[in-house]
C-alpha cells in the first residue's frame, strides 16, 4: 500500500518546468559509476569513463527532487502530536534527511567488490560527509545511500581507515 500526495498545476510554464527535471541515468555494471544527464536526448557515451566498461543508460525518469522538507516537517510534527507508531516516525524522518541525488549506491555491494568488509551504514555516511560531501541514508534500503561523491571517491572513502 502506497499513498502519494500530489498538486497538479495546469499551465504550460508549469508543464516546461517539469520537462527540464526529466533526464537520463547512465550506470556501469562494472565498477558501479553513475551519472545523470537532463533532458529528453542527452549524449551519452556508451563507455565507463572510471573503467572502460559499457555503460547502461535509462530514461526518461524523474531526475529533480522527491521530498518537500517543508511538508515532511509538518507530517512529522502530526505524527508525533498524535503518538503514532515509531516506525512512521522514523520514515518521515528519514525521507525528510534525504538528499535529492537520483542514484543510490548500496554499500554492501561495493563493498563485496573491494572484497572488505561493510560498515555501519550511518559510519559510511558520516565519512562521506567528514570528506566533504553531501550524503545520507536511503528511505528504502538500510544497506544504501545517496550522496553526491562519485564511485572513485567513495571506493577511497570506504577502504580509508579499517
Amino acid at each position: 500500500y502506497v499513498r502519494v500526495y500530489a498538486r497538479v498545476l495546469k499551465s504550460v510554464s508549469s508543464a516546461d518546468k517539469s520537462m527540464q527535471e526529466l533526464g537520463f541515468i547512465a550506470h556501469c555494471r562494472h565498477c558501479s559509476f553513475r551519472t545523470w544527464m537532463s533532458g529528453l536526448a542527452p549524449m551519452i557515451s556508451d563507455r565507463c569513463q572510471v573503467c572502460g566498461s559499457r555503460i547502461v543508460a535509462t530514461g526518461p525518469l524523474w531526475l529533480g527532487r522527491l521530498h518537500d522538507p517543508a511538508f515532511l516537517g509538518s507530517v512529522l510534527s502530526e505524527l508525533i502530536d498524535r503518538e503514532s507508531d515509531k516506525k512512521a516516525i522514523k520514515l518521515v524522518e528519514m525521507c525528510r534527511d534525504e538528499i535529492d541525488a537520483p542514484t543510490f549506491y548500496d554499500q554492501h555491494k561495493i563493498c563485496r567488490a573491494l572484497k572488505i568488509p561493510p560498515i555501519q551504514i550511518g559510519d559510511a555516511v558520516d565519512k562521506l560527509q567528514d570528506s566533504g560531501f553531501a550524503a545520507s541514508r536511503t528511505h528504502f534500503s538500510g544497506t544504501s545511500f545517496k550522496t553526491d561523491a562519485d564511485i572513485r571517491a567513495i571506493t577511497e572513502i570506504l577502504s580509508r581507515g579499517r
